[in-house]
């Protein structure tokens, strides 16, 4: 289906600047610069990942390394479940610069997906005959994850529209009731499902009382304006079967590459688990969780500057491009060293801070899963890269390179060096695949986008 761009849009006109004003009732919603949406986004992501990292570390404080890794272990499961049923939906649509497809359509198919997930998730805790304190664990991040994917989408919003300072008060919101409601229900019951229910009723009041109005009044904003695409008027919700469909197979290949990539993120802790027992993967995943906290903060980069980014290259500006997308991949490189420098410093103390003494004794490990996040990072923003450029195709089939080689590199690893061969696994993969994602972003933009008639 072909969808006709009003000759009034400015972003394909050139007749209004980056940065405007549309009347919008008595105010005016104005584009931030792409410095303010960083910091916006920055501010917003620190929040957030602090708020993540405290909870993991009052998790280690207050239970034992085995409910932490009961807790690793049901993001181990469920994560992949959603992110699949998510379908790249927000990237999909914080990079739809000519705006191809109205934001009902995203809505709706969010919510049949979040639903799928939830089915698929109770269905893994059957056959996988999980139970008990286990059971509860994995159902109650389930949970949370559906709120979450509801709150993803209206981002998605946000960011086509650069309106990044909504999303970053959403996610301040939701990491300071995420705290307190976290910790609440761990002291009161001693288990870690209850510790998320509080934090799923966290979100979720930050869902209805946050984001959904803030969606609303940006969807009213954009429908009371000339310039808007006639799209974007609608309902909310919109279940028509052909057009969410024909989104479906427009993201369907970042959903497999997006899981594929999330897999690939969680086969390391699947075989820890498997081969090293639940104890030594909570420990692996407090290793993890500082670079984990700081890919946060990386990919929040790539988040605050994705709308510009496709507005580049569909303005043809490949060199523009190009500069932005390495100007931010060596911030986040730097990010990755200084990450590194701190552990080889002070590691121990750092461990002896955040967690127990029993995480100490994994000291090694710890400097290995820092380079090996590092690495990561250069290898998140040219998959990002890929996604801005809409390059969708290929990503399932990279992804499933990258997957066969750190599953075959941590069977051989893992049984020999423990968690330590698993930041080695991670390391030489991503050391391998790094070039090659990083030649296709090369080549792709310097493609020409077809015109839309």
């Amino acid at each position: 289906m072909h969808y006709v761009i009003p000759r009034e849009f400015p972003d394909f006109q050139g007749k209004m600047k980056r940065r405007y004003t549309t009347k919008m009732g008595k105010g005016a919603m104005q584009r931030a610069s792409l410095r303010q949406n960083v910091s916006w986004t920055f501010i917003g992501n620190v929040v957030y990942a602090a708020g993540q990292m405290l909870v993991f570390v009052l998790m280690a404080k207050l239970l034992d390394a085995e409910r932490v890794g009961m807790y690793a272990l049901g993001l181990a499961i469920t994560t992949p479940i959603f992110i699949l049923f998510f379908f790249g939906l927000r990237q999909v649509l914080a990079t739809d610069a000519r705006n191809l497809s109205p934001f009902s359509h995203y809505f709706s198919l969010r919510l049949l997906m979040a639903v799928s997930a939830l089915v698929v998730s109770a269905a893994v805790l059957v056959i996988g005959g999980y139970g008990g304190s286990t059971a509860a664990v994995i159902g109650t991040i389930a949970l949370s994850k559906a709120v979450e994917a509801i709150s993803d989408v209206f981002y998605g919003l946000f960011q086509r529209q650069e309106r990044l300072e909504l999303m970053a008060r959403s996610m301040i919101a939701r990491s300071v009731l995420m705290v307190p409601a976290f910790v609440v229900g761990v002291q009161l019951t001693d288990t870690v499902e209850w510790g998320v229910m509080g934090i799923v009723v966290a979100w979720l009041a930050v869902l209805l009382g946050y984001d959904y109005p803030q969606a609303r009044r940006m969807l009213g904003h954009i429908q009371s304006t000339e310039a808007s695409n006639s799209l974007e008027k609608g309902r909310l919700l919109n279940f028509s079967r052909k057009p969410l469909l024909a989104l479906g197979r427009l993201a369907f290949p970042l959903a497999i590459a997006t899981v594929l990539v999330s897999l690939q993120f969680q086969i390391p802790r699947y075989l820890i688990e498997h081969i090293q027992g639940v104890a030594l993967l909570g420990i692996y995943a407090g290793m993890a969780y500082p670079m984990f906290a700081l890919r946060t903060l990386v990919l929040a980069l790539c988040q605050s500057a994705a709308p510009r980014l496709a507005r580049l290259h569909a303005e043809g500006k490949t060199s523009d491009f190009r500069r932005t997308l390495l100007k931010l991949s060596a911030i986040g490189l730097l990010g990755g060293l200084l990450m590194i420098a701190l552990i080889a410093l002070a590691g121990e103390e750092l461990i002896l801070f955040l967690y127990k003494p029993e995480f100490a004794e994994h000291l090694d490990a710890f400097i290995w899963i820092a380079v090996a996040g590092a690495i990561n990072f250069m290898l998140s923003y040219s998959g990002y890269g890929m996604t801005v450029l809409r390059i969708f195709k290929l990503q399932p089939a990279l992804t499933t390179l990258a997957i066969i080689l750190i599953t075959s590199l941590c069977l051989w690893l893992i049984p020999k060096y423990g968690i330590v061969g698993a930041a080695w696994a991670s390391i030489l993969t991503d050391l391998i695949m790094l070039p090659i994602q990083v030649s296709i972003v090369w080549i792709g933009s310097g493609r020409k986008l077809p015109e839309v008639r």
